[in-house]
Parts: structure tokens; sequence; C-alpha cells
């Protein structure tokens, strides 16, 4: 998942950074940004809901790569 961490934008990535590097709360991370806590829940979800998709992408491009390999050695 870390491998994804730098495609996240701007605010995404902070709060990421700040919850999973940092170790802070919710409650810290708005409290350090200004936001509601609630945002910073929004921001993680999303965050998440990317990275889920990239890690997905690419365990299909890894299955497709490794098929096509076992068909060529055919």
């Amino acid at each position: 998942m870390l491998d994804y961490e730098p495609q996240l934008s701007g605010r995404r990535r902070q709060v990421f950074r700040m919850k999973y590097f940092d170790g802070l709360t919710h409650q810290e991370i708005g409290q350090k940004l200004g936001i509601a806590r609630r945002v910073v829940g929004t921001y993680l979800e999303r965050a998440h809901q990317l990275l889920g998709k990239l890690m997905s992408g690419r365990k299909r491009r890894q299955r497709g790569l490794t098929s096509k390999s076992r068909a060529m050695k055919r």
C-alpha cells in the first residue's frame, strides 16, 4: 500500500501520513489541520478507496502477465 501513497493528492496524502506514519488520531489530525474529525474520516475513506483501486489494478496486471507467460511456455 505504501508504494501507492505518493499518488494521493494534497490533503488526502497529508491526512494519510499523519494517521499512518505519525500515528495521530482523527481528533488530533483535525485539530492540527483546523478541520472537523468527520472530514478527517472522509479524507481517509477516499484515500483507502483510491489505494484499493490502484492495488487491485496491479494484481490484475500481474495475473495477466503470469497467464501470458504460462501460455508462451507451452
